[in-house]
């Protein structure tokens, strides 16, 4: 993690995530993906004002770096399918009652608005 960027890893087995979803992948690509492999994902967050901005800065799959369509293919195939809420690239509401989330070398701050009451839930 640093200033604003962060970066995470997993195991993932794209196939059976995407069939556990309901969604049929063609038979070259089923080939190419299937089997559990290492995925790392590195974003930038923006947040202030009680709105925050996730912007998708890198993806490797296996220890190749995905870019261009073969990830915009990945994230319309996968990603939005098993997460249809999620949002890249474009603005999104935080909880009413949080004013921003940082990433820092030392870990995630959330940063709360100020005066809100949390046990009214009233600001």
């Amino acid at each position: 993690m640093g200033a604003g960027v962060g970066t995470a890893s997993a195991l993932v087995d794209l196939l059976k995530m995407g069939k556990a979803e309901g969604v049929e992948t063609n038979g070259l690509i089923a080939m190419l993906i299937q089997g559990e492999r290492p995925l790392q994902i590195s974003i930038l967050l923006e947040s202030s004002g009680g709105r925050a901005t996730v912007y998708l800065t890198g993806v490797e799959l296996s220890g190749a770096k995905i870019a261009g369509p073969v990830l915009q293919f990945l994230l319309k195939e996968f990603f939005i399918p098993l997460f249809p809420n999620a949002k890249i690239g474009e603005p999104f509401e935080l909880r009413e009652d949080l004013e921003r989330i940082e990433i820092r070398p030392d870990g995630v701050r959330v940063v709360m608005k100020r005066g809100y009451d949390t046990t009214s839930g009233r600001g």
